[in-house]
């Protein structure tokens, strides 16, 4: 530490979540979530030191019979390298193994693409971005990263779309104090020449540092996961007048690093230490202070079924066409889909019984019934053989009975609910039932229960 250094407060990892939340109801403050390659580590992306050491390990394999220890040979190549700063190395080592840019940046594709999904704590720091209350003051995240987990965790656990500046010439396009989640990708896209030499890294194009400076001025920048090795970083933070960021700098991590960054920012004013080094348990304690709930995104099974239902009103189509050979194309193409899918065999077995309702319609009613006994309660089916036994049958109780079979099997089905509406309304059967259904139509889930028992 140096002589004119400033004795910086720290603060656990609950107190700081509890301090983030006092300070998110006071009416002018903004945060910026600046994130490191630390945040990703449980998502599956290696931290620079691990991928450091192991770059190491690779270039060691054509010295290995003078150097048994792939990790003290390093050590006369990169001065100063050991095995506990390797992440430091980063950049010397990537450029050496991977001499060219194009070679960099396939290795870092190839990283990015073995990673999962965005796990928990990603996932509650999008439930944070997309908070109604609480959201707007949370939108901006910077990141040396080149991975998509923020813009992955925002499409999958809440509905909300970010903007993404994945590269220096989109810097224009980032705003200050939008409602509209902001990721900033500082160093590029794994996909768009991501920067990863000291060189390429030393310094911000001055488009994207002036962007940045707009972003950073009235905020409160917290630092996670981020080791504080890039220069054009230091060199953003000494560019910041004195005084700002307005709302302070806090460093969630270990001591501040051993860098410029790190000096940097032993000498200004509001810096605060969050001594806390897990990315996933940090976001567990703001979601518990903030009480964030349930990813409210949109769920595998709801978009899958939403596919499903989009293929169901194609084949509803496949009827309606007057051309033949349209009708003939696109009833082979879906059959040729069904069969692919075992989850889509209600659509094969309508789609054959279809070919044959005019010209055989008791052959088309046997292909349901087979049918609905290899596949059981299916509700689109169900539907589907009403409907052929309404229109091409005449048989208004066999009809009858397998609406309310579709109904049972999916209640809030809206399609099979407006189709039953609709054979009631047609037959004059129970016009205090029609009503009732409409009723679940509009949402009356207690009418829904009563006539499904």
């Amino acid at each position: 530490m140096t002589d004119d250094a400033t004795p910086i407060k720290t603060y656990a990892a609950t107190e700081f979540a509890w301090r983030l939340k006092h300070l998110a109801q006071q009416n002018d403050i903004n945060f910026t979530f600046f994130l490191g390659a630390g945040c990703s580590v449980s998502s599956g992306i290696p931290s620079a030191a691990t991928l450091t050491r192991k770059w190491v390990e690779a270039l060691h394999e054509p010295h290995q019979k003078g150097h048994s220890d792939p990790h003290k040979w390093a050590a006369t190549r990169f001065e100063g390298y050991t095995w506990d700063n390797a992440g430091a190395y980063y950049f010397d080592v990537i450029e050496d193994l991977y001499n060219t840019e194009p070679s960099r940046q396939e290795a870092i594709e190839d990283i990015i693409a073995s990673a999962d999904l965005p796990r928990f704590g990603y996932a509650e720091l999008a439930q944070l971005m997309a908070h109604d209350t609480f959201g707007a003051k949370f939108s901006t995240v910077l990141t040396t990263n080149f991975d998509d987990m923020v813009a992955d965790a925002l499409y999958l656990y809440t509905r909300k779309k970010p903007r993404v500046i994945a590269h220096e010439s989109l810097a224009g396009f980032a705003r200050v104090r939008s409602s509209r989640p902001l990721v900033f990708k500082v160093h590029g896209d794994a996909r768009l020449s991501p920067k990863n030499t000291m060189s390429e890294t030393r310094a911000l194009e001055k488009e994207v540092q002036d962007k940045l400076l707009s972003l950073l001025n009235d905020t409160a920048l917290v630092f996670i996961g981020y080791g504080g090795n890039d220069e054009s970083i230091a060199t953003l933070i000494e560019a910041l007048p004195p005084g700002k960021p307005a709302w302070g700098i806090y460093w969630v991590g270990g001591d501040l690093p051993d860098t410029r960054l790190g000096h940097h920012l032993r000498t200004r004013e509001s810096v605060f230490h969050v001594n806390h080094f897990d990315f996933d348990e940090l976001m567990a304690h703001i979601k518990a202070v903030f009480e964030t709930g349930e990813p409210i995104g949109l769920p595998h099974a709801e978009m899958m079924e939403t596919y499903r239902e989009d293929l169901g009103r194609l084949q509803q189509s496949v009827a309606a066409k007057s051309d033949r050979n349209e009708k003939a194309g696109l009833g082979d193409a879906l059959g040729k889909i069904a069969k692919s899918d075992k989850s889509l065999n209600w659509l094969g077995v309508t789609l054959e019984a279809e070919r044959h309702k005019m010209t055989d319609p008791q052959k088309a009613d046997a292909i349901y019934q087979e049918g609905l006994r290899d596949i059981g309660e299916d509700a689109r089916l169900l539907n589907n053989y009403a409907v052929f036994l309404e229109n091409h049958r005449g048989d208004l109780d066999g009809a009858a009975a397998h609406y309310k079979r579709a109904l049972e099997a999916d209640p809030k089905n809206a399609a099979n609910l407006g189709n039953y509406v609709e054979f009631l309304a047609l037959q004059e059967r129970d016009d205090e039932a029609a009503t009732s259904l409409q009723d679940m139509e509009t949402g009356d889930l207690d009418k829904d229960k009563r006539l499904c028992a």
